[in-house]
């Protein structure tokens, strides 16, 4: 931030709940200190209750095949506070309903004069770009498969027909 700059505190409100990712910023203990709007509605619990402990089960985080439960040393923001960036990490999130989102993060840790105080992750929803792909990826498998299938079939009547 730049020195000498005092914005009221709506503004700074405005920026963090007008961004289009979810944030979620957690002391160095595991307590959530700050979230936006975002982040609120994609985890769909109350994070002020929520403890680092707690976090698989609460929020119900998964590998992206929607039924390995992530290990909590393993979530981003788990890792952010030991002082390690994650980028890019994608998970499933299954609420009590069965149904669920896919998400991707991009988790950091935060220190002030080189002591780790807290860990911030950044959130985004990217439930249809993992739908498409999931299906591309079928299409590309089943593509595959028939070429593989034309070429042995086609194998086989050039030996039938060197056999005559």
């Amino acid at each position: 931030m730049m020195q000498g700059s005092s914005l009221p505190a709506e503004y700074y409100e405005s920026i963090i709940n007008g961004m289009p990712y979810g944030l979620l910023v957690a002391n160095k203990n595991g307590k959530f200190i700050l979230w936006n709007e975002i982040a609120f509605r994609l985890f769909k619990i109350d994070l002020r209750q929520s403890k680092e402990q707690e976090w698989v089960s609460k929020w119900g985080v998964f590998e992206l095949d929607g039924i390995t439960p992530y290990k909590t040393e393993q979530i981003p923001l788990s890792r952010a506070l030991r002082g390690h960036i994650v980028e890019n990490e994608k998970l499933y999130l299954k609420y009590a309903n069965d149904t669920g989102m896919y998400i991707r993060t991009h988790a950091y840790p935060i220190t002030i004069k080189g002591e780790l105080v807290a860990g911030v992750v950044f959130v985004e929803d990217i439930t249809r770009e993992q739908m498409f792909y999931d299906k591309l990826e079928r299409k590309v498998a089943e593509f595959r498969e028939q070429i593989q299938n034309f070429f042995n079939n086609s194998q086989l009547k050039l030996q039938d027909e060197k056999s005559k």
